[in-house]
């Protein structure tokens, strides 16, 4: 992903607004995390939180990922995929982001998880009207080659 200084510029204010929201932004641990103070140490944006971890984003357009148990413990992420998924997720989170999101490629396929939709099957089976369970493509329909 080509990140330019516009792009970047709109990552560092984006998480420089979440550094600043006065309240604790905490996960529930044995030892509570406040994700806030987490980000501004890290220097990186949460974008898309689950039950074992987090990705987030730089303002130089690294994504990175992290356990919440080990949360110091950075990996950067290079699965296109994933990318895929923490971009388009992100983008939900924070819309002046969406510019990040890629385009589907001309090779791209149809997810097999969701028949294109971008919605997991599994949110409707368990009578969910909102995306409570993303999907293998993360929401995008399709899959990078």
């Amino acid at each position: 992903m080509n990140v330019t200084s516009a792009h970047s510029e709109k990552i560092e204010a984006a998480l420089k607004t979440f550094i600043a929201n006065p309240e604790p932004y905490l996960i529930g641990l044995e030892s509570p995390l406040d994700l806030r103070e987490l980000a501004a140490e890290l220097n990186a944006l949460p974008m898309f939180l689950d039950f074992g971890g987090c990705y987030a984003i730089r303002p130089n357009g690294e994504i990175i990922s992290f356990d919440w148990d080990e949360p110091y413990n950075l990996e950067s992420e290079n699965d296109p995929r994933i990318r895929n998924l923490v971009l388009f997720q992100g983008a939900k989170k924070y819309p002046k982001l969406s510019e990040l999101v890629p385009s589907r490629l001309p090779d791209a396929e149809d997810c097999p998880h969701c028949n294109g939709t971008g919605m997991e099957p599994m949110n409707k089976k368990l009578g969910f009207d909102e995306e409570r369970i993303v999907c293998y493509c993360g929401g995008l329909g399709w899959l990078p080659k």
